[in-house]
C-alpha cells in the first residue's frame, strides 16, 4: 500500500547514465527508470505517488534493470537467446520482463541467434578445423535450436575436404615418438573429439601411415 499523501520529490538524470533517471518519493529513492518513461508515467516533482503509479513504476524499473543486465552480458560476449534467457533467469529477473526485454533486443538487432551461431562457428574453426558433428554439438550447447545449428554447421564446412581438415588437426600430434600404436590411438582420439567420423579418421590415419600400425597385431580399429 502507498501513502495517499506521498509525493514525488525529484526526478533526476543519473550523472553516470544520462539515459536513466533516479526518482525520489518523500525524499527517498524508490528506483530508476529509462528517461523515456518520465513522460509515459507522468513522473514529475509534486505528482502524487498513487498505487497505480507506484505499480507502473516498479514494472518500468524492473524492465530497465533487466535490460541493463542483458546489455552488459551481451557486451561481455555473444549469447544465444536461450543462453541469455537462462542467464537472466538465474539472476532472479522476472520471466515476463525477460520476455519483453528479449523481444526488444531482437527488434533492435542486438540479439540474433543466426549471427551468434555463425560467429561462434567461425571462431571454433579459426582455432582448429573440426567436423560437422563437432560444430553442431557446440552450437547446440550455446543454446541454438538443432535445425539452426545444423544449417550453420553445414554452411561452415561447405567446400572443405574432411580428410584434409582431419590431417590439419592431426598435424600437431602426428610426430610423436615412443610406442607407435599408442601414438596412433592418440591421433585417432584427437580426431574423434573434433567430430570426424570413422571413415574420415581411417583415411587420415592411412595418409599418415598410422592405420597399419593400429591394425597390426591386435586388429584394433579407431
Amino acid at each position: 500500500m502507498t501513502n495517499p499523501a506521498s509525493r514525488i520529490t525529484s526526478v533526476r538524470p543519473l550523472p553516470s547514465d544520462p539515459g536513466t533517471v533516479s526518482v525520489r518519493v518523500d525524499g527517498r529513492v524508490v528506483g530508476r527508470v529509462a528517461v523515456e518513461m518520465v513522460d509515459r508515467l507522468a513522473l514529475a516533482p509534486g505528482a502524487s505517488w498513487s498505487t497505480e503509479r507506484a505499480a507502473a513504476f516498479a514494472r518500468a524499473a524492473a524492465t530497465d534493470a533487466t535490460r541493463r543486465a542483458a546489455l552488459g552480458c551481451l557486451r561481455r560476449r555473444s549469447r544465444s537467446t536461450a543462453s541469455l534467457r537462462a542467464w537472466l533467469t538465474e539472476r532472479g529477473h522476472d520471466i515476463g520482463v525477460i520476455a519483453e526485454v528479449i523481444g526488444d533486443l531482437h527488434a533492435r538487432g542486438l540479439l540474433d541467434d543466426e549471427r551468434h551461431g555463425r560467429d561462434l562457428a567461425r571462431a571454433l574453426l579459426a582455432r582448429r578445423p573440426a567436423a560437422w558433428r563437432f560444430l553442431v554439438e557446440r552450437l547446440e550447447q550455446s543454446g541454438l535450436a538443432p535445425v539452426l545449428a545444423e544449417r550453420i554447421a553445414t554452411d561452415a564446412v561447405a567446400g572443405v575436404d574432411p580428410v584434409d581438415a582431419a590431417l590439419t588437426v592431426a598435424g600437431p600430434v602426428s610426430g610423436g615418438a615412443g610406442d607407435p600404436r599408442r601414438h596412433a590411438r592418440r591421433v585417432a582420439g584427437t580426431l574423434q573429439r573434433r567430430g570426424f567420423d570413422e571413415n574420415t579418421i581411417r583415411l587420415a590415419l592411412h595418409r599418415l601411415g598410422l592405420l597399419e600400425v593400429l591394425e597390426a597385431g591386435s586388429g584394433d580399429h579407431p
